[in-house]
């Protein structure tokens, strides 16, 4: 059954692809919708997702007759002129505050762009997934903004498939954390052309294609030019999508022998734990400066406990709001606890499998692990980041899960992987290899 349902899966997101592609396929939008999802009408009846929002719609079980004279599929969504909004904002819920900064842009500039915390409010009903729908069909492009977020979150590519089928113009939006290879690799068909959120010139082109694709100009009007430069909503959206977020693991190895060839400028004589707890440190608020932000588990001393130290410290004295800049993440000890169990094999097993899931989700929209030494739930932790793409960091010195994954293909190490003396030098070391 799970053979049959990937080959059901496969050919019809094809079917999907092949309809973006070619158009002109009698094939209604909502059907091809239900293609994004990798599902048919027969399979959709009965389902636990999103989807039963279509088990009892008659459009799914018998295609229509389309309506020429009121657009591709009758007169239930509007086409032309009749269009109320610029554009379709479709995010996933954790980049809300970028998509609302996004619309304030518009709104400033003159057009209404359709943001569902925003507009769905004041229109909702029980039948809030029709209404995203008619609201993707009245508006006269429509802005994806990828994130790993979104790209983990169906109902923004079923939004995207939604808009595709009714032939709406697409102008997709990334943040920076988000490489171009992993985008092209998740949304099949992507196009080509992507607009930077993080960068000026990206951004005002995004903007002004959406304000004259609205009104139907060749041309911006000059004091739209003006009202960019000027908009603090424009630098909003520009910090919001610069946003790169690290997760600080490790722990003192079983064997701390390592550290013994790692010494601290200024300060000799310190243990192993003392070692890692003042690298750890010295990262932390170097990355705060340079404008990441940062996450750990505090309960694992001596490394994410320092770095949830200097996270609450630094925020403190830059008067900054501590939970826009650091979260907490990590299961220590549950993990550690279970390991150490008496359970059957079965159990352990099971275990582990959730523990995968839960650390891929508070790895999810981070764009580099840092290990500083580590033992068996590093090494779990480097094993989830690799399944979702997140680059990996490691000073091999420092030992345990560090030292043993130093030499693996995409794994950066800056720094020397037998010995070296912590400083400013070696700081900046690995504060450029994370901004590459």
């Amino acid at each position: 059954m799970g053979r049959f349902n990937s080959i059901r899966i496969y050919f019809s997101r094809l079917w999907w692809y092949l309809v973006k592609v070619f158009g002109g396929l009698d094939v209604p939008p909502r059907f091809q919708a239900a293609l994004v999802a990798g599902t048919t009408p027969a399979a959709s009846r009965g389902t636990t997702t999103w989807m039963e929002a279509w088990r009892d719609d008659r459009g799914m079980a018998t295609l229509p007759r389309p309506n020429r004279e009121h657009g591709p599929w009758g007169s239930q969504y509007p086409t032309g002129a009749s269009k109320r909004y610029a554009a379709f904002i479709s995010y996933a819920e954790p980049d809300r505050q970028l998509a609302l900064a996004l619309h304030a842009l518009l709104r400033e500039l003159g057009v209404e762009a359709y943001v569902a915390s925003v507009q769905l409010p004041d229109t909702g009903t029980s039948a809030w997934k029709e209404e995203i729908i008619k609201a993707i069909h009245d508006s006269e492009c429509f802005i994806p903004i990828y994130t790993r977020h979104s790209l983990a979150r169906p109902w923004v590519l079923f939004e995207l498939g939604v808009a595709s089928s009714a032939g709406i113009m697409l102008f997709p939006a990334r943040v920076k954390s988000l490489r171009s290879r992993e985008l092209l690799l998740a949304v099949p068909g992507q196009h080509a052309l992507v607009y930077d959120l993080w960068k000026t010139d990206s951004l005002r082109s995004l903007v002004f294609n959406v304000l004259k694709r609205a009104r139907r100009q060749s041309q911006v009007d000059p004091a739209h030019h003006t009202a960019f430069e000027k908009t603090e909503h424009a630098q909003k959206i520009m910090t919001f999508a610069t946003e790169r977020w690290v997760f600080i693991a490790g722990n003192l190895p079983k064997d701390a022998k390592d550290l013994e060839r790692v010494t601290i400028e200024g300060a000799p004589g310190l243990s192993g734990p003392e070692k890692l707890a003042r690298i750890a440190g010295d990262i932390t608020q170097s990355l705060f400066k340079h404008g990441f932000n940062v996450s750990s588990c505090p309960e694992v001393e001596p490394v994410g406990g320092k770095v949830a130290e200097v996270a609450t410290r630094f925020m403190a004295t830059s008067h900054e709001d501590l939970t826009d800049r650091y979260r907490i993440g990590g299961i220590y000890p549950v993990d550690r606890d279970k390991r150490r169990s008496s359970l059957p094999d079965i159990e352990l097993r099971m275990w582990r499998k959730l523990f995968e899931g839960f650390r891929s989700s508070y790895l999810l929209n981070h764009e580099w692990l840092i290990v500083l030494g580590g033992n068996d739930g590093t090494l779990e932790e480097v094993e989830a980041a690799r399944s979702l793409k997140v680059k990996v960091l490691t000073i091999a010195a420092l030992g345990g899960t560090g030292r043993a994954i130093a030499s693996t293909p995409g794994v950066a190490s800056p720094l020397d992987a037998h010995a070296f003396t912590w400083n400013a030098t070696t700081l900046a070391q690995v504060i450029e290899a994370l901004s590459s």
